[in-house]
Formats: C-alpha cells, sequence, structure tokens
C-alpha cells in the first residue's frame, strides 16, 4: 500500500483498524473507475495472508509471489450477478481456508452489477461469516449498493488523484518506460480536463510517449466516445452548434466523462481568472 498515490488517507485508516486487532470481514472500496480500488483489494488479501510484513499493507516478496497460492477469489460481478452464481460463489466461505491460507478473501469487483437479489443473499453470508472469511466490494456506485449490505462493511472512499498526484504518478510511469519528453504539457491538460483516473493516466502517457499532442492524448483516454477537448473549447467559447455536433455521438455510457471532463474545465478556468484578478489587484495597489 506504499506505492500507492494519493490514498494517504485511506491506508492510514486501514493500517489503524488492523492495529485495533478488530478486523472488519467485509470492506467496501468506493470511487471512479480506475482509481485503485481493485488494486488495493488484491494488496489487502494478501497482506491478510502475510505474517511476515513489518507494516501491514506492505506483503513481503515471497507471500506476494505466492498469491495465487492464498485462497482468494475475484468475481468480476458483472459477469456473474445472479442469485444462482452467488449462491455457488459463496458455497464455501463459511469453511476455514486450507494452509498456506489463514483467510478466505472473496473479492466482488464492479459489485454495483449485482442483482438485488444476489445482494440480498449476500446479507446472510456477511451477518454469519466465517472469522476466517472477508469479503472485500468493489464499485464504482455505491448507491447501487442495498443500504442493508452497505452498513455491514468497512466502507472507504478512492479519492481522486490531485495535481501533485498527478505529477508523481506520470513521472515515476514515464521514467519506468524510459520517456524523456517533458511532461508539463500532459500534467496540464490532464488537470484541464479534470482527468484524475490513475489508469486513464497512464493511457494518456503511453499515447502522449508515442507522439500525439498533450490534450488529444488526454482527451482519447478519457474512454468516452467524444473529443471532450473540442467539447471544453467549444463550451468555452460559447460555440453551441459545434458543440451540438460533438454530443451527437455521445452514449449514456459517455455522462460521467462529460460531467467530469466539463466540471474539472470550468474549474480550471475559473481558478485561472480568479488568480489574474487577483494579480491585478495586487499589482494595483
Amino acid at each position: 500500500m506504499d506505492g500507492l498515490i494519493g490514498q494517504k488517507k485511506v491506508v492510514s485508516a486501514i493500517r489503524s483498524q488492523i492495529k485495533s486487532g478488530r478486523i472488519p470481514h467485509a470492506w467496501m472500496f468506493t470511487g471512479i473507475t480506475g482509481a485503485g480500488k481493485t488494486t488495493i483489494a488484491r494488496i489487502l488479501a494478501v497482506a491478510l495472508q502475510c505474517h511476515h510484513q513489518k507494516n501491514f499493507g506492505s506483503p513481503c516478496k515471497d507471500c506476494w509471489s505466492a498469491r495465487k497460492d492464498f485462497a482468494i477469489y475475484e468475481v468480476n460481478a458483472s459477469e456473474l450477478n445472479g442469485v444462482e452464481d452467488i449462491g455457488k460463489i459463496a458455497a464455501n466461505s463459511r469453511f476455514a481456508p486450507m494452509p498456506p491460507s489463514t483467510k478466505r478473501v472473496y473479492i466482488l469487483d464492479e459489485a454495483q452489477m449485482l442483482s438485488k437479489n444476489a445482494q440480498n443473499l449476500l446479507l446472510k453470508f456477511f451477518e454469519d461469516a466465517s472469522s476466517t472469511t472477508v469479503w472485500i466490494i468493489c464499485t464504482t456506485e455505491r448507491q447501487k449498493i442495498i443500504k442493508t449490505l452497505q452498513s455491514r462493511c468497512m466502507a472507504y472512499a478512492m479519492v481522486p488523484l490531485s495535481f501533485r498526484g498527478r505529477e508523481i504518478l506520470l513521472a515515476r510511469a514515464a521514467k519506468f518506460i524510459g520517456m524523456e519528453r517533458s511532461l508539463e504539457d500532459l500534467v496540464d491538460a490532464a488537470d484541464e480536463c479534470n482527468l484524475t483516473s490513475p489508469r486513464m493516466l497512464l493511457n494518456a502517457l503511453e499515447k502522449y510517449a508515442s507522439g500525439l499532442a498533450a490534450h488529444s492524448a488526454v482527451s482519447d483516454a478519457s474512454e468516452a466516445n467524444i473529443d471532450t477537448y473540442a467539447m471544453n473549447l467549444a463550451i468555452t467559447g460559447g460555440k453551441w452548434s459545434d458543440l451540438c455536433t460533438i454530443l451527437t455521438v455521445a452514449t449514456p455510457d459517455d455522462a460521467r466523462y462529460i460531467r467530469a471532463s466539463a466540471a474539472g474545465w470550468l474549474r480550471g478556468v475559473l481558478k485561472r481568472e480568479t488568480n489574474a484578478v487577483r494579480r491585478k489587484f495586487v499589482a494595483e495597489q
């Protein structure tokens, strides 16, 4: 967990929870796509098995290398989301795991895709969970998880990366791939378009490294079907006919990316205008 960028509060809270000796049998990680929910769930799953780590959340190399030998079950709820599916998966959750595992860990990824009936079925397993069983829910849409299931989880929200967090992530990744091109334009473009997902930032870096301009790389990495950079220029330029043309190819799934991109862009515009007014005021004094 030490290598996670921008999630210090989450990591600190988890370590405090473990240090207290009251280990939850159900956890929930929420946040935008690519925020690191599944990554932290996987680290947590191995950390719960490792007894050699000096600081919880930093499994030793041997345990991390042998993670496939532990009783860790990762389930993509977008593929297996019905009552029968979940019932089969959870059938063995009441039994202790075989060595070398000390915990039986179930990671439910994309949990917002679980049907309500499947979630209600999980309630029984969460309530009667064995002390050797741990459930971890990862979801982008917490509101789609029924309240009674949420209340049985220790929940943590993965926060979007800050400007500094984006700089650190991109710098580390650029060094790893041996890219020498300046990152300044890419960091600024990511900030303007409010691109805060680590996964999308890495996608943008890959495109930027291949020669794309910064804004094009960021726009292509947004996972939306539209050019969000052109969209934002049309918004601030008052070019409504251009905006309508751009949005004609958008799909319902693009709505979240469009809102986030527009909000980040307008925030950047307001920040720049505010700073300009402040500088002018100071100069006149």
